[in-house]
């Protein structure tokens, strides 16, 4: 766990300071290619430690869940978003009805009165955490549905509401 939070910190930290200062403009030395490559190596670092750090108990509960439920619900808000949007365009490809709360008009909540008791609500967000997120969260579970929570905490307040908890880091 160490090594993939100190893995996590590398990753942010070379990438953040480039962006942040303009890259080669600033005198950094790193070009757009550079930066480019920083990125795309930071992802894979990312995924790899994802990888060695996803329990498979936990996984399979995960598939379980989702497997057991007559539709799914996505909510990801902030910076959980492109994984919502992401999670939304692959769980397409399942036979399951999926349901993308995207906030789109802030019609959610109307959204969510079609959600019966049963259902599992997929719901992602890392701190800080989305509060439309949490406010979804709490309206589907206040309707029966079964939470799994894609966060970066045991200590999220998506875990403390999930039926099953899947950490990843960004």
């Amino acid at each position: 766990a160490a090594r993939q939070l100190s893995v996590q910190h590398d990753y942010q930290g070379s990438i953040r300071g480039p962006i942040a200062s303009g890259g080669e403009a600033q005198g950094n030395g790193l070009g757009g290619a550079q930066l480019a490559h920083a990125v795309i190596e930071g992802g894979i670092e990312s995924l790899q430690a994802l990888q060695r750090g996803l329990p498979p108990a936990q996984f399979e509960a995960a598939v379980d869940l989702m497997l057991g439920a007559p539709a799914l619900w996505l909510a990801a808000s902030g910076r959980a978003f492109p994984v919502g949007a992401y999670l939304a365009y692959a769980l397409q490809h399942t036979a399951k009805p999926v349901h993308w709360l995207h906030g789109l008009g802030a019609m959610q909540k109307g959204e969510l009165r079609a959600l019966p008791p049963g259902d599992v609500m997929l719901a992602v967000s890392f701190e800080p955490y989305a509060p439309e997120t949490l406010e979804v969260v709490d309206l589907a579970l206040a309707r029966g549905a079964r939470l799994l929570a894609l966060t970066d905490s045991q200590l999220s307040p998506l875990a403390a509401r999930a039926t099953v908890t899947l950490l990843a880091q960004d």
